[in-house]
Formats: C-alpha cells, structure tokens, sequence
C-alpha cells in the first residue's frame, strides 16, 4: 500500500504546459459494494487507511523540500478504495516553501472531482490517471522568494539561454543577473547587462504591470525607470516575458502532463497572489522518485 498511496505526490514533479483547463468528472465507479464500505467504516478501517495515507504522502512532499512542511489531508470511501488508488478528496497546503530553488510563501492545492481514481503500477514506478484529475492551486510570491528564486541555478539557466538567444540574432547584450520589487501595484525588473564596446557593466530598470492572458501571466505596460536608454519597449516586453519569474515559480506544482490556468491575479504589498486549475488529463501517466529529490 505505501507505493500506491504515494504516487498520489507525483503530481509535484516539474515541467508543464500551459493550456486552458478543461475537465470532466467522473460518476463514481469500481468501488467496492455499499455493504463492504459500510463495514470497513464501522471498524473503523476507512479511518485508519485515510491517517495512514495522509502520513506517507506528507512524508514524502516534505522529504521533497529543501525547506517547509506541508500538511495533507485525504478522504477515500473505503480501505479497499484507497489501496486500489480510488478516493475523494486530497489537499495539500503548505508555508514558507523551497523546492529545488523555487521560493513561494504559500501553497495549497485542492481536488475539484468528488471521485479521484489513479492507478499504480508498481514495477515500472509509474501511476496513470483514470480519469481527470484537477486541482485548484493557491499561491503566494512576496519579492523576497522571487528574488532568492532568481539566484538559483535553474533560474540561471533562463538567463543563459535568452542570452545565447540573443548572440544568436547578433544583439549581443547579455544579461549578468536579474532582480525584482513589488511596488505600487506593478512589478520592478532590475537587470544588469553587459553591452559590447561598454566597459561598465550597465542598470537598468523597469516598470510593468501584471496581467493574465490565456491563463498565463504577461508583463505589459512596460516603462523605462530613470534611465537614459533609448530602446524599444515592445522587445523589451519580449525579455521580460521570457526571463517571467512567476512563471518559473508555478513549476513548483506543474508536470510534465498538466494544463495549467492562472485565474486570477492580485498584487499586495510585496506580495502576488495567483490562483487558478491545473488538470492532469486521464490516462496520463508520471514517473515516479525513489529517494525523495528529483
């Protein structure tokens, strides 16, 4: 049972799609028969599987973590139910969150189906789902997690490729490194460049708002912040949609199957507070980790 109960966590590996979320829930089905749950709730059965499950889906997400500790909690209709991969709600909520490099201040994810059925096969260490699986997310970036996300070394590697982007169109700026602020309501991108024929190592900073655009977060309104550059402010946008931090930041819940959707966007203080579904489709299938890191 510990195999099956905790593929349930895959769905926190990396890498994913943006899509509109569309998804179908399905009637209950394959369950065992009224009288077998009936008695393996009143044993009390159904309880136990539900804390036992709940334990080892925790440990393995907080094993996963560089740092935080997250809380799960799972409602199955019956043992045999749960076992075989078949449940009705699981929630996962955490605080203060390092994953891999990715800082976010809040997490919690939420099923939307009353009926969840995914299927292990324990040899290969893969689960397929059933039927769809999707989630609400919630989350949370102040200023200081993106600005500790865009130290990592993942991050590094989206300014190493616009970089080699731009070498390879002959525009030959690079960018040594990025920061960010939340002021006013809009969202400060400071960059230090490096221009060919320029000795010193050039700032400049920018100022944009945060928008949604087919469920994914898009920079626009882009202004120039005290400086004497004369550039073209639509490409600009293009870089700074490219190196987008938020976007990075959401790979902490994304997999390689999913449609992820941002519904909606609020920025507070030095905070953004994003919502919105991801959807594994059915018969998707994941891999899974063996010893806790990717």
């Amino acid at each position: 049972m510990k195999k099956i109960i905790l593929i349930l966590a895959l769905i926190l590996s990396p890498l994913a799609v943006w899509a509109d979320c569309e998804w179908t829930c399905a009637k209950p089905y394959d369950l065992v028969n009224p009288a077998a749950r009936f008695f393996l709730n009143a044993t009390g059965s159904n309880l136990a599987a539900q804390q036992y499950a709940k334990s080892l889906i925790k440990k393995m997400i907080n094993e996963s973590l560089d740092y935080g500790k997250m809380k799960v909690d799972i409602r199955s209709y019956s043992a045999i139910d749960l076992k075989a991969g078949r449940f009705k709600s699981l929630e996962i909520e955490g605080k203060n969150i390092d994953a891999d490099g990715i800082f976010v201040s809040y997490m919690k994810l939420k099923t939307l189906c009353d009926f969840n059925y995914v299927v292990p096969d324990e040899k290969n260490n893969m689960v397929t789902f059933k039927e769809d699986f999707p989630l609400s997310f919630e989350i949370i970036v102040s200023d200081e997690d993106l600005n500790k996300t865009m130290t990592s070394q993942g991050y590094d590697k989206v300014i190493a490729d616009l970089n080699k982007m731009s070498e390879k169109y002959g525009a030959m700026v690079k960018i040594q490194t990025a920061r960010a602020r939340i002021k006013n309501g809009r969202f400060i991108y400071a960059l230090r460049i490096d221009i060919p024929l320029v000795k010193k190592i050039q700032e400049v900073a920018f100022s944009s708002d945060l928008k949604i655009k087919n469920g994914k977060i898009r920079f626009e309104d882009t202004k120039i912040i005290g400086s004497s550059f004369s550039l073209d402010l639509n490409k600009v946008s293009y870089v700074l949609n490219f190196l987008n931090p938020l976007d990075y930041s959401l790979e902490i819940i994304e997999n390689k199957n999913t449609q992820l959707t941002v519904s909606n966007l609020k920025v507070e203080e030095n905070r953004i507070l994003m919502d919105g579904v991801i959807v594994t489709p059915k018969d998707a299938t994941s891999g899974g980790r063996t010893n806790g890191k990717k």
